[in-house]
């Protein structure tokens, strides 16, 4: 199931204490790391903080905390010490969380020198949501990368998707399918051939149901996000019933697509992600909480210029997010051109032009972790 080089982490959240399943290569034997009932206190006091401060309606604090959480999660969760469980020439890492710990960015936990957890692994660090289903999507031998089909903004109201899904379908000429704004109905999407499609790409809304997580839907034409309409939308229920067999990779590129049913004791969990990973496609990428448009339309702009260079998803995403964590406003500029990405400022709204003009001027306009680190990569 794993390569000589990759290491698995996968955590336990018990009664009086965490562990985490050490796992490296194809070793029979794997290591054990336990902590004391004093971290596992020191979690869910955290992660009671975190989610509060997620659900303020402003989420401010949320935003101005979230770094100074993310070193405090380093700690408890003693990442430091676990990673020197694993030998240097480790170069891949794939995690298994365990109940509220899916909802975090583990990828982004602050190690030293302002590095991070996916600056440790050049070969990408991905996610599973057990490893029944990880085992499923090893399975996969990807065909060609030339079929794209695209929901493309169809509430109407993300306009820099607009221009995501512009650069992205440029990539898939002449096999890209794009259903844009009002044409992004359920029903178009479902007359679609997916048998034949190597990537579906979500530029749209999605929202997580906590109460009935199979209502839980990507928002498509015809509805909103404030009077949801799920006849109008394609739920989890109706994602679980898909056929993506030939399908190497489903973007939501959409707010909150990686959220799950956190309730749940077991080590499965019900969410989007596992939704399409039961429907075929063995990689997904999913987010973790509502994300912002333009940082959102770089990166995945950024993803996408590296899968077609060759990479591996979670490589591709991973130098996407540090490019993006790392670019200065200039060199964004500069990058624009380069690529002659279609940005016209006079399409954006007045307060949208301006804060883009202080965009370009700013040395690291996108460095905290609220900009880069809400995508995840997940399974095979």
């Amino acid at each position: 199931m794993l390569c000589d080089r990759t290491a698995l982490l996968e955590w336990y959240l018990l009664d009086d204490y965490f562990l985490v399943l050490i796992v490296v290569g194809h070793q029979s034997e794997f290591k054990v790391w336990t902590s004391t009932p004093e971290d596992l206190q020191s979690l869910k006091t955290w992660v009671v903080k975190y989610l509060q401060a997620y659900v303020q309606p402003s989420r401010q604090d949320w935003k101005e905390s979230l770094e100074p959480l993310l070193n405090e999660l380093t700690q408890i969760l003693h990442i430091k010490e676990i990673l020197a469980y694993l030998p240097s020439y480790c170069d891949q890492l794939v995690m298994i969380p365990h109940r509220f710990l899916h909802l975090l960015p583990l990828h982004a936990l602050p190690l030293v020198d302002h590095t991070y957890l996916l600056d440790r692994f050049s070969a990408g660090v991905r996610y599973a949501p057990s490893c029944q289903l990880l085992q499923l999507t090893q399975d996969f031998h990807p065909p060609s990368f030339s079929h794209l089909i695209g929901i493309q903004n169809p509430t109407n109201d993300l306009s820099f998707s607009d221009l995501e899904m512009d650069c992205i379908r440029s990539m898939f000429q002449p096999h890209a399918t794009i259903l844009p704004k009002a044409e992004a109905t359920k029903t178009a999407f479902s007359t679609q051939d997916l048998q034949s499609t190597h990537c579906v790409h979500f530029a749209c809304h999605g929202v997580f149901d906590f109460d009935t997580p199979l209502r839980s839907a990507l928002v498509l034409a015809g509805t909103s996000v404030e009077e949801i309409d799920l006849e109008k939308c394609l739920t989890l229920g109706e994602i679980f019933d898909l056929n993506l067999q030939q399908c190497r990779l489903v973007t939501l590129s959409a707010c909150e697509t990686g959220l799950t049913d956190i309730r749940s004791l077991g080590d499965e969990y019900v969410g989007l992600t596992s939704g399409f990973l039961y429907a075929g496609s063995p990689n997904i990428v999913s987010s973790l909480w509502t994300v912002n448009d333009i940082s959102t339309a770089f990166l995945m702009i950024r993803f996408y210029q590296n899968l077609f260079e060759g990479e591996f998803v979670a490589v591709a995403l991973n130098k996407a997010q540090k490019w993006l964590r790392d670019v200065s406003g200039p060199e964004l500029d500069d990058w624009i051109r380069e690529h002659q990405i279609p940005l016209d400022l006079s399409q954006m709204q007045p307060t949208q032009r301006v804060n883009f003009k202080r965009i370009l001027k700013n040395s690291s306009p996108f460095q905290n972790p609220l900009y880069w680190a809400a995508f995840c990569a997940i399974g095979q």
